[in-house]
């Protein structure tokens, strides 16, 4: 599953506190231009027409695994995140903080929605045009043009039995 953990290292200490200062800038930024200006300075790979809402963390640890496609939409409250404990090291007796970070990639595809504070763990896809309900917790990936809602977030339908073509107009009443 993706990355192991590093040690810390303190010529690296001006880099986090660089990574720290923007997100906390984005997550209280009320501007989405500026928001994305600012979760690309951290390094999280964005696209073209990306909206990020209010209140949006994305991972202070390692922001540079996280790749939003163009048109994205991330609603307030949302929370995404690239690190969590490799539990393969855990043995009876250790603390829990002591247990090194695995690192694993999220990749949100073309046109996703993801809805009001949703959690994004570690190691998902999101596939293209999917929408995300509100409050969801997606733990695995979501295929393309799906429809995904609860915790953990479970795929409700599928918008399109074959994706649309480019210039083909859709409506909701259809479905």
């Amino acid at each position: 599953m993706g990355f192991k953990h590093e040690p810390f290292i303190l010529w690296k200490l001006p880099y986090y506190f660089f990574i720290r200062v923007c997100g906390l800038l984005a997550y209280l930024s009320i501007l989405s231009y500026l928001t994305v200006w600012l979760h690309r300075l951290r390094g999280t790979k964005i696209g073209k027409g990306v909206f990020i809402g209010h209140y949006v963390g994305i991972d202070d640890v390692r922001p540079d695994l996280v790749e939003l496609e163009d048109k994205v939409g991330i609603t307030c409250g949302t929370l995404i995140l690239t690190h969590r404990f490799d539990m393969t090291k855990y043995t009876p007796g250790m603390a829990a903080m002591d247990i090194p970070y695995e690192f694993a990639k999220v990749k949100i595809e073309e046109g996703a929605f993801i809805g009001h504070q949703c959690i994004i763990l570690p190691g998902v896809t999101i596939g293209k045009g999917s929408i995300i309900g509100a409050n969801s917790v997606v733990t695995s990936d979501i295929p393309p043009y799906s429809v995904a809602v609860g915790s953990p977030a479970k795929v409700k339908y599928r918008l399109f039995e074959s994706p649309p073509k480019p210039n083909e107009n859709v409506s909701l009443s259809e479905l």
